[in-house]
Order: structure tokens, then sequence, then C-alpha cells
């Protein structure tokens, strides 16, 4: 991308023309973006992301390498998982993690994505083994249409299925809060409050499902899961109380500062070993070493099979 020459301004332009013009500028800025990071800057979403993501938009789809695995995610400038490739380039987001669930889903046939998002770990499952079946679950709307539309535009609609639920520990209708505006998908949105930051909207209703029932109705059984469902992590886990009693499948699961004691000690019950990811070292580190922020666990019981 960074070889791609500046398109001049384009007086006049429109419709695919002007895009494609603004999409060559993008392309063009990635070496100079890229050239003024300093050390541990890589994947970074700070002032300077925004500013460069501001200044030169780009619309159409991204090429992503995580873990060695390459694929693509569609943004019209408002994904910041998908802009944080396009931007940083390979192993943008959440690098040591990725790489752990790309190991274990090389060992997997069946994974479960909560939290799905616009896919990044559903596609990057997807794309170890052609043997993979992924079932990915996604509350927002219009984030539940992006994560389609990468299914789709990689070719997985086979392997990858889809689904507009949000996941809790039985069924029902709860009101999905926007942490942000409509330009962003929502990275962070909840069916919680959360401290410290203003809701921009909870005009969505979304429908709650338990896990252990979802699965029955699909017929799916994984050995592999990763949740990332901002808050509503001890519900969705209470969900699946079946699934982790008798399937024990490895867990990636995003915390809070909030909910992280309440979750070890429920998977501690079910007999799991936790241990925190270190994104930046690339490490795993014992919990009593991990600070109590938000960030991901991954959590195996040793009778895994």
């Amino acid at each position: 991308m960074a070889g791609v020459a500046v398109v001049a301004d384009m007086a006049g332009a429109g419709g695919v023309e002007a895009i494609e013009a603004r999409n060559a500028r993008a392309m063009a800025e990635v070496a100079a973006f890229r050239a003024a990071r300093e050390a541990g800057e890589h994947g970074r979403i700070d002032a300077r992301f925004h500013r460069f993501k501001n200044r030169f938009p780009y619309h159409g789809f991204v090429e992503v390498e995580a873990a060695g695995e390459r694929f693509a995610m569609l943004s019209t400038n408002d994904d910041l998982v998908a802009m944080s490739f396009f931007w940083h380039g390979a192993d943008a987001w959440e690098a040591m993690s990725t790489r752990l669930w790309r190991n274990w889903a090389a060992e997997a046939a069946h994974i479960l994505d909560i939290g799905a998002f616009s896919g990044l770990y559903s596609l990057l499952a997807a794309s170890v083994s052609p043997r993979v079946e992924v079932l990915a679950v996604e509350a927002a709307r219009r984030t539940y249409g992006r994560l389609l539309s990468n299914i789709q535009a990689n070719g997985l609609e086979g392997r990858v299925r889809a689904v507009n639920r949000a996941a809790s520990d039985g069924p029902g209708i709860a009101t999905f809060k926007r942490f942000r505006g409509e330009n962003i998908l929502g990275i962070g949105d909840s069916l919680f409050e959360k401290r410290g930051l203003a809701i921009q909207a909870a005009d969505e209703r979304v429908e709650t499902v338990a896990i252990d029932k979802l699965l029955a109705a699909e017929g799916f059984v994984p050995d592999l899961v990763k949740i990332d469902v901002e808050g509503a992590e001890l519900s969705a886990l209470r969900g699946m109380a079946a699934l982790l009693a008798e399937r024990r499948p490895r867990l990636l699961l995003e915390v809070t500062p909030e909910t992280v004691d309440d979750v070890v000690g429920l998977l501690d019950g079910h007999g799991y070993r936790c241990q925190a990811v270190d994104e930046a070292a690339a490490r795993l580190l014992p919990l009593a070493a991990g600070a109590r922020r938000v960030g991901n666990l991954v959590a195996e019981h040793p009778a895994f099979r």
C-alpha cells in the first residue's frame, strides 16, 4: 500500500472516482504514518492514529494479516479493528491473543465467537484450516451487518454462521447501549452502563439467549470459545454452564476491572486455570502479576479433550 502514489485532488470528481482518489491518497500516507511510529506504538489507537484516519479516510476492503493468516475486512473508515491493520500493518490488533487463537484454532474443529464484532477472530479461525466451522454471535445490528459482509467477501458463508443475539444467562429482551457516535462501529458498546462513559444512544433492543440453548438449537459443540461482551462476561458464562462442565473448551475472554475477580472465581469453580494475556510483552502472566484492567484472559481446563 505504501508504494501507491498520491493522486492529485480532483475538483468536481464524484462517485466511485472520488472514493478511489481518496483511497489512493490514504494509501500513500501509510508509509509516513508507520515511519513516524516510536517503539511500542505498533497497533496503538491514539491521537495521531485518529488524526491520520480522519484526514485521510479510506473506504473499502483492508488486507488483514494476523498471526500469519491473511484475509480481508471491509471498512468505511468506521471499523477501528480494520483501520488498525490499514495504518499499522500486520498483527495490529491484540497480537498475542490472535497468535494464541490461531494456534488453538489449528487444533479445533468447532469454534464459538461470542461478541464477534466485525469478525476478526472468526475470519482468522476459518482461515487456519478448511475443516474449521465457526458460530459467530454478535448483538449490535449494524456491526452484525458488517460481520455478514466480511464473511461473504471472504467466501466463508459455508463455514462461518452468524447469529444476531446477545449472550446472557437466559432468554429475554435487553437494551443495547452505544458509547460512540454513528460514524464508528460500536467497539465497547454494551448491555451495561460503564463508569465514566456517556451513553450516546440506548434505542436498540436486542434478544438475549443462553449459549447452552443456542448451541443445542444449532447442533453445535465448540472446543474453542472467545468471549468479548463488554462487561456481560458473567451472564454469558452462566448461560454456558453445561458447555463448561461437559465439554470444557479452551477460552479466550476479555474482562474488565469490575468483572475479572467474579469471572475467575466462576471459572475456578469449573476447574479452569486462568492466565492474563500481556499483549505488549507477548507473554502470559499469572493473574497475581496481571494488572486489574480491561484485557484478555486465557482459560484452560486440565481435562480438556
